[in-house]
C-alpha cells in the first residue's frame, strides 16, 4: 500500500520529470544538463518503484506471456497422488473440478491411453452446468466400460479456437474390473 509521503514523493518526482522532459523537448536535446537530469529523475522513479514493490508484476507469483499458457489445475474427487482407481462394474464416472480462469475460446478434452500410447478413449470433458463460465468448473467423464482392467494414462488437454492443443494434467488411471 502506498503511504501518503510516498505518494507526494512520486507526485513531486513526476512534476520534476515532466519539467525536464519539456525542457529537453524545447531545446531539442542540445542542452546536456536537461537531458542528464531527465534521465536521472526517471531512473530515480524506477528505482523507488522497484524498492517499494509498486511495479505491476511485483506481487505476482506467476507471469504468463504470449509464449506460455496459464496454469491449470484439476481436482478429481477420487484421486490420490495423481492416481485414480476405478471399478467399472460399480462406477464408470470420474468427476471433479477444473480450477482456472476460464477462456471461452477453449474446450477441455481427455484421452485414455495405454503404455504403448494407444488411445482407448478420448472425448470432451462434460461440464455439469453446460457452459464454461466459472472459475471453478465442475465436470464429469464417462469411462467406456469396454476398457479392460489395467493401468492407463488419463491426460487432460485443451484445444484452442485456432486448433492448437495444450496438455495440462496427467493422472494414472487404474481400472480394477
Amino acid at each position: 500500500m502506498l503511504l501518503k509521503k510516498e505518494f507526494y514523493l512520486f507526485i513531486i518526482l513526476g512534476i520534476i520529470f515532466g519539467i525536464f522532459s519539456i525542457l529537453v523537448f524545447m531545446t531539442r536535446g542540445r542542452v546536456l544538463f536537461f537531458t542528464k537530469n531527465k534521465l536521472r529523475t526517471g531512473a530515480l522513479i524506477l528505482s523507488i518503484t522497484s524498492i517499494l514493490g509498486l511495479g505491476l508484476s511485483a506481487g505476482s507469483c506467476m507471469t504468463v506471456t504470449c509464449y506460455s499458457k496459464p496454469a491449470h489445475d484439476i481436482e478429481i474427487n477420487t484421486s490420490e497422488n495423481n492416481s485414480i482407481s476405478l471399478s467399472l462394474s460399480q462406477n464408470n464416472i470420474i468427476s471433479g473440478i477444473i480450477n482456472n480462469e476460464v477462456n471461452h475460446n477453449t474446450n477441455y478434452y481427455f484421452k485414455i491411453s495405454d503404455s504403448k500410447k494407444i488411445i482407448l478413449q478420448e472425448g470432451e470433458v462434460l461440464v455439469l452446468d453446460g457452459t464454461l463460465d466459472e472459475f471453478y468448473q465442475k465436470f464429469k467423464i464417462i469411462i467406456d466400460t469396454a476398457i479392460p482392467k489395467g493401468e492407463y494414462s488419463l491426460d487432460f488437454y485443451e484445444i484452442y479456437s485456432d486448433g492448437e492443443q495444450y496438455f495440462f494434467e496427467n493422472y494414472l488411471l487404474i481400472i480394477t474390473d
